[in-house]
């Protein structure tokens, strides 16, 4: 349980930190100019679009490799009362309450995904539910190198042109597969980190900001 505590401590720390550093016209939100120079490997990690394994053992895996992220999750989660419900393969606390959510609430954000947990202030859209799905198919393929991996990404190109935000943008668009693996044509096209069109706002380290007004 202290290791848990532990974990979850490092883990708001981190949350704080990267509110702080993805505020409104600081320079890690903007993005680099070099973007038209990506290195294809990274362009092509902005295209990523995992979904859940199909088999159950692989399922299984893909919830190990994610675990030591989603201890921590679980940790939080465990501090912040509201309604859970699985969805996807992701234990999610909507209209959640409590010190993190509060957190969350102060720098303007919306939701949060650490590895399986999504924690979320109010009712997520299906957008904003599907950025998040993206962020914890991302986990599940990543692992315990997702958090080092976001941050570094983090400081070399700012939120914007995060290739795992862009990615999980494009979960979130469209033409992106459907929780489940399934296309979809009627979900909005954007999410949780995705354009301020649909009100979902920003998102570091998936952390969701919540829109401004008249954006």
């Amino acid at each position: 349980m202290r290791r848990l505590l532990r974990v979850a401590g490092a883990l708001v720390a981190a949350l704080a930190v990267l509110s702080w550093r993805m505020r409104p016209g600081s320079a890690t939100a903007q993005g680099p100019s070099w973007l038209e120079r990506e290195p294809r490997a990274l362009a092509a990690l902005a295209r990523w679009q995992p979904v859940r394994p199909a088999t159950p053992l692989g399922r299984a895996g893909a919830t190990l490799w994610a675990a030591p992220m989603s201890l921590g999750g679980l940790a939080v989660a465990a501090a912040s009362p509201g309604r859970r419900a699985l969805v996807d393969g992701a234990l999610v606390t909507t209209e959640a309450r409590g010190p993190v959510a509060g957190l969350l609430g102060r720098r303007g954000f919306r939701a949060t995904t650490l590895g399986q947990v999504v924690l979320v202030r109010g009712n997520p859209s299906a957008a904003l539910l599907a950025h998040e799905l993206g962020h914890v198919r991302q986990a599940e393929r990543l692992g315990p190198a997702f958090a080092p991996l976001y941050l570094v990404l983090l400081v070399v190109y700012g939120y914007r042109a995060h290739p795992l935000e862009r990615a999980a943008r494009s979960a979130a668009s469209p033409s992106a597969p459907a929780p489940g693996g399934r296309a979809t044509s009627d979900s909005p096209g954007t999410g949780a980190g995705a354009s301020p069109a649909a009100g979902s706002g920003r998102q570091a380290g998936g952390v969701a900001r919540a829109p401004r007004p008249g954006r």
